[in-house]
Order: C-alpha cells, then sequence, then structure tokens
C-alpha cells in the first residue's frame, strides 16, 4: 500500500488491529515508502538518484500530503503549523534528554529476546564480545 498516505496506513492498521484483537491473528502491512534525504551522514543518495527522481517523490511526501488534506479542511493553518513544529521540538528535546540520562543496557540485551533458547553461536559471540569489551562489558 501506499506507506506515503497517512490516512491509508492509518485505516490498514485499525483494521489489522481490530482483527487481531478479535482473534484474527496476524496481519503483514508492505508499505512502499521512499526516503528522501541520504541514508546516513556518509551517504550520497546523488550517487544512485537523479533529480527527476526525487522531484517525483517530492510531491508524495506524506507530511505535505497530510497539511494539504487538513488544509482543506479548515483544521491547518499557519498559527497552528508553528505551534506544533514548536510542540515537536520540545518534545524532541525531552525524548533526547531522557534518553541521554538512561543508563546503558547491559551488553547480553544485544542477544536477549530474539530466541526463547540462544543459540550457540550467539553464545559464542556474547562470550567473544565480552572478552573483548573487558569484564564490566563496555
Amino acid at each position: 500500500m501506499d506507506g506515503n498516505d497517512a490516512l491509508a496506513m492509518y485505516v490498514a492498521t485499525k483494521e489489522a488491529m481490530e482483527r487481531a484483537r478479535k482473534g484474527g491473528g496476524p496481519t503483514l502491512i508492505e508499505a512502499y515508502t521512499y526516503r528522501r534525504a541520504d541514508h546516513t551522514t556518509s551517504d550520497d543518495a546523488a550517487k544512485y538518484r537523479t533529480e527527476e527522481e526525487v522531484k517525483a517523490w517530492e510531491k508524495k511526501d506524506p507530511i505535505d500530503r497530510f497539511r494539504v488534506y487538513l488544509k482543506t479542511l479548515g483544521f491547518w493553518n499557519e498559527n497552528f503549523e508553528q505551534r506544533v513544529q514548536k510542540e515537536a521540538e520540545l518534545m524532541a528535546d525531552e525524548a533526547v534528554k531522557d534518553a541521554e540520562s538512561t543508563p546503558s543496557p547491559a551488553i547480553e540485551e544485544l542477544f536477549r529476546h530474539t530466541y526463547s533458547d540462544m543459540p550457540q553461536n550467539l553464545k559464542e559471540q556474547l562470550a567473544e564480545l565480552k572478552s573483548v569489551l573487558g569484564k564490566d562489558g563496555k
């Protein structure tokens, strides 16, 4: 489905949740989207994307599309956008502070919760990592 359509994604996930809650099992939602920015700071997407491709996807930006939709309904204006941007910045700043103040998890957490019983190869990798990092795992 169109992963850049916020309303379509909402409907699909809501239906999937309702089906799961009624005992209908899991749902796979394949959402097709596009990463407009470089993948990492060392990536240069211009090397493998054309300007035309990027411009075509700019028209499908989910935030812009949703903004236009809300403007047509009269729910979005410049004052609202400024307020939402400011609130989002404050929330992001607070989330960063919280994340930075959270103690680092034990190195074992990289290996837990994937299998009910950790396979031997992961046990060996964990032991090797601990030997490289030292006794305290850091």
